[in-house]
């Protein structure tokens, strides 16, 4: 993003309806909110349904804010329409995240799990 932006200038993200600067403020303010929750549900790491809802969390404000954002930007997307693009987005690719941690974690296997905490 930081080399598009040097690159092609401030007008670089135009097209999305959004300011550079917004951007880059949605990525730290939701990723910060993510990040809590997915701290404070590290005790269900080990767990294969609580790793996808810790992923699921941790990305869910990043998705919901840029679709809406986005949509609204543009003019495409009604506002309860971008919501619950993000919330989609984030169940699909936020599952599948915590579900990889998952098993870089347990190598895939429940038997790991018993000995760890």
């Amino acid at each position: 993003m930081l080399l598009s932006r040097l690159v092609l200038g401030p007008g670089a993200f135009r097209r999305f309806g959004i300011s550079w600067l917004t951007i880059i403020a949605v990525y730290y303010l939701a990723f910060s909110i993510g990040g809590l929750a997915f701290g404070a549900l590290s005790r269900y790491r080990l767990n294969p349904v609580g790793a996808m809802a810790r992923g699921f969390l941790f990305v869910l404000p990043v998705y919901v804010a840029f679709t809406t954002l986005i949509g609204l930007g543009v003019g495409q997307l009604p506002l309860k329409a971008g919501l619950l693009l993000g919330l989609v987005i984030a169940a699909f690719a936020g599952s599948t995240l915590g579900l990889w941690m998952w098993v870089d974690d347990t190598k895939g296997r429940k038997d790991n799990v018993a000995g760890r905490s």
